[in-house]
């Protein structure tokens, strides 16, 4: 798969401070990438330099096939940005809005119909953007990015401060844009269990570096579960697994919990409990969360340090 964002060996000084150090990274083409770190780690000075508005201070940026230091005008035309909250105008209908977006992207006004369908909001047509929610203005500004049908669209946390059910609306439009627009989409998040419903890739930055890119099912297949048991002797049951040697804890009354258990494992220990006469009403393998691989990383990542 060929990339749609190509950084090779970048780094990003402010004065003497580094921010960027020596960065490596493939966003691939179709992708519904998340870039992920803490706040103040580089994410938002990332986004500023793939979409032009900073510098390098070495390295190089391509994005769709253009060196974005040689001549960025033929990739920012093919490209849809949402970058800090989205400045809109208060008195006006979507439509209004949208057409000065037209004008000066040169696009047709016939495109204003296409963005608002992807984004649903279509059926409003003359209510006032002041009286949109936050999720609403934000599914706006993304309507906005989405005129031209770029092929790349670049977004820094796009949903920063809206509230569950806002979430979730902008959620379910990302997860969809690839498929309806055939684009890329590469945003910036530190919601994590929101990137686990959405990514199909992520790239994880702290202090300045990258620490892991990759598809997020290899994290979920590289990971170690979690067997949650459901037992009638929860007691017996504790002692039969700790004289095993197995990683048990309790978690409530009737359940135990057995840590860093693969498949295979798992299977072995049902065959096992049967064996040994110990009934289980239940038995769940949970792969470990997004959040759970973030933390291990960052605490590697900091014990290096």
């Amino acid at each position: 798969m060929s990339a749609a964002i190509q950084l090779a060996h970048l780094s990003k000084n402010f004065g003497t401070r580094p921010v960027l150090k020596d960065i490596n990274l493939t966003v691939p083409k179709g992708s519904l990438f998340a870039f992920l770190g803490n706040n103040g780690q580089g994410k938002s000075t990332t986004i500023r330099i793939i979409t032009g508005l900073y510098r390098i201070t070495s390295g190089k940026v391509t994005v769709l096939g253009q060196d974005m230091q040689k001549n960025p005008i033929p990739a920012l035309a093919r490209m849809g940005c949402l970058v800090d909250s989205p400045s809109l105008y208060n008195h006006m209908t979507a439509q209004e809005f949208l057409k000065i977006g037209c004008v000066v992207k040169d696009i047709p006004y016939q495109d204003i119909d296409r963005v608002l369908a992807i984004v649903n909001l279509h059926t409003e047509p003359r209510l006032k953007i002041a009286l949109y929610s936050l999720g609403m203005r934000q599914r706006l500004a993304l309507a906005h990015a989405l005129l031209g049908n770029p092929e790349l669209l670049v977004l820094d946390e796009p949903t920063n401060g809206l509230d569950p059910e806002g979430i979730k609306e902008i959620r379910e439009l990302l997860v969809s844009l690839p498929e309806k627009t055939g684009c890329t989409v590469f945003f910036s998040s530190h919601q994590l269990e929101e990137v686990e419903k959405t990514a199909s890739h992520l790239a994880l930055l702290d202090q300045g570096t990258i620490l892991f890119q990759g598809e997020l099912e290899e994290i979920r297949a590289a990971g170690r579960s979690a067997l949650r048991l459901d037992v009638t002797d929860v007691e017996k049951t504790f002692a039969f697994l700790s004289q095993s040697s197995y990683q048990v804890s309790h978690y409530g009354d009737h359940r135990l919990l057995v840590d860093n258990m693969t498949r295979e494992e798992a299977s072995a220990l049902y065959r096992q409990l049967v064996a040994a006469d110990i009934d289980f009403y239940q038995a769940i393998l949970e792969k470990p969360s997004l959040e759970e691989w973030f933390s291990q990383q960052m605490a590697t990542s900091r014990n290096k340090a």
